[in-house]
């Protein structure tokens, strides 16, 4: 009889499953380990995870729905770790934090023994959602200046023995707002990740509204804190508009439906319908000139042989 050895990288995915939604994570030497510790008791939900030898991968739009409207401060609390995203590469030491947007993807490593923390808040915490989004995947230096008092202030807060009153849970929260918001403001205006995480977070709200035959262009402007214009702005360096790239993402979603056998016993009128199309006709005609063929078609070819 033979046994399987036991995987640490997969039961660190498990884990971060568990508590967070999709990850993926590889051991990187013969002293992988792991642990993750959450406190639902604490005011703000913090969440710690010690790990070492380990490389995780944070897939994109892969968190549980229940994250949606948040974003989270991760704090190193001890050792160092690597944190990639689209935006920058970068070394996190010990009280340095970066703020991390829900849907983006981001890439974890740490050769020896990281301990870090992450606190989840609502968008509604910060003042400028579009500030917030272009600091996404940014170092926040916890060695000096503001950093340093956010950092030292997140701190005594999760350290904190008794659970506070709400008035004092109010008055503590209030001190992390005013802090962050200035080390928001104190951010480059053209930080390096501003239209990728104002684009991250313009998909991450049609995915949510996708159904909704009246989201618009200037629906998305005023979730993300944009005008109409600096939109527009925004998409043409993409080369493309925001209709037209709206119209590509509901599109694309009811592809994904129609090819897929989970979704073999809906109807076809049903998925343009939990896309946004209220017309078959229109659907159906804007489908082909992407696809290159019928929608029906489609779904024939790519049915199960038991079912055709």
């Amino acid at each position: 009889m033979t046994s399987t050895p036991y995987n640490v990288a997969k039961d660190f995915e498990a884990g971060l499953d568990v508590v967070y939604g999709k990850f993926s994570s590889r051991e990187t030497g013969a002293r992988s380990r792991y642990h993750i510790s959450c406190n639902e008791n604490h005011f703000l939900r913090p969440v710690r995870i010690v790990s070492q030898c380990l490389v995780t991968h944070r897939q994109a739009n892969g968190l549980n729905s229940e994250w949606d409207e948040h974003f989270f401060i991760m704090q190193q609390v001890s050792g160092q770790m690597r944190l990639a995203s689209n935006a920058s590469t970068g070394m996190l030491r010990a009280n340095d934090m970066v703020l991390l947007d829900s849907c983006s993807a981001y890439e974890y490593l740490n050769a020896r023994s990281s301990e870090t923390v992450l606190v989840p808040f609502h968008f509604d915490f910060v003042e400028s959602r579009r500030n917030l989004f272009a600091s996404c995947g940014q170092r926040i230096d916890g060695s000096a200046g503001v950093g340093k008092v956010l950092a030292t202030t997140l701190s005594s807060l999760l350290n904190l023995g008794d659970t506070p009153c709400e008035a004092d849970r109010r008055a503590m929260l209030d001190a992390v707002r005013v802090l962050l918001s200035r080390v928001l403001d104190q951010a480059p205006a053209e930080a390096p990740s501003g239209g990728r995480g104002l684009l991250a977070m313009a998909e991450q709200i049609v995915l949510r509204d996708l159904a909704d035959p009246a989201l618009s262009p200037d629906a998305i402007a005023d979730a993300i804190g944009l005008s109409r214009r600096q939109l527009y702005r925004l998409f043409a360096e993409q080369g493309t508009t925001p209709s037209s790239w709206l119209w590509r993402m509901r599109l694309a979603e009811a592809h994904a439906r129609i090819v897929s056998t989970e979704w073999s016993g809906v109807s076809l009128t049903q998925i343009a319908f939990d896309v946004g199309f209220n017309d078959m006709a229109h659907f159906s005609r804007l489908y082909r000139a992407q696809f290159g063929t019928a929608p029906r078609d489609m779904r024939r070819r790519h049915a199960c042989p038991a079912a055709r």
